[in-house]
């Protein structure tokens, strides 16, 4: 075997993974309309580390900023919810010098979703949820692509105010697709967390949350460990 040959060949591409730090903050009120139709808002704030400054400052740097509103309907069963006004301004995930460099993605993001509830003994439930979700970027060089989501969530009561829940959810490219994109794959969450409904209108839930995202390189990952915080309210007429 010539050495010519040996020098032409391709590189090999080796698989990279990248750990972050974050925490991820949500304000989610709801208003009730009828005992079947609600109109929904979540409102979030994420901060994330610095490959500068180590793993543990997850406030350091920001990540995301972003609102929706949307309107659902529930049955016994089944929750639909539609997110026509839906609004993300997110920071690249730091892991090196080229993400530093890389500009904030801002984007409209309109989803549909449904979700199906089974509840079971002592209190606890199964939670299945699907939906979709059209990614409209507003830098016209980014090519507009759509995603698939579908989670499993298991809730269980604990005491009169308080509760459990583990989820996992899949995030896909689904059409229509980036040229750039090869596989379907993108991110996959698991969240732990533990709420408390601290009267009527409130709940308070704080998690533990792993994400494991394929970066378009397909050869490059981030795995993000996240504090969870979010503040449920709840108003009816």
């Amino acid at each position: 075997m010539s050495i010519s040959f040996l020098l032409s060949k391709p590189p090999v591409l080796c698989a990279q993974t990248y750990s972050h730090t974050a925490v991820w903050l949500r304000l989610a009120p709801t208003y009730s309309f009828t005992t079947h139709w609600s109109a929904l808002t979540d409102l979030y704030y994420r901060r994330q580390s610095h490959p500068d400054y180590g793993l543990l400052n997850p406030l350091h740097s920001p990540l995301l900023l972003a609102g929706r509103i949307g309107i659902g309907y529930r049955s016994k069963r089944w929750l639909y919810t539609v997110y026509p006004v839906s609004y993300f301004y997110t920071n690249p995930a730091l892991a090196n010098a080229s993400d530093l460099r890389r500009a904030p993605v801002a984007e409209w993001r309109p989803s549909v979703l449904a979700e199906w509830t089974l509840d079971m003994p002592r209190r606890s439930a199964l939670r299945l949820r699907a939906g979709y979700e059209y990614r409209l970027f507003t830098n016209p060089d980014l090519a507009d692509i759509g995603r698939f989501r579908a989670r499993a969530a298991w809730r269980q009561g604990i005491g009169p105010h308080a509760y459990g829940q583990l989820w996992n959810e899949t995030l896909l490219y689904a059409p229509p697709y980036a040229t750039s994109t090869n596989n379907l794959f993108e991110i996959n969450r698991t969240n732990l967390a533990v709420g408390y409904a601290i009267s009527n209108l409130a709940t308070v839930e704080v998690g533990y949350q792993f994400t494991h995202r394929q970066r378009r390189s397909q050869v490059e990952f981030d795995e993000e460990h996240a504090l969870t915080l979010t503040l449920f309210t709840k108003l009816s007429r």
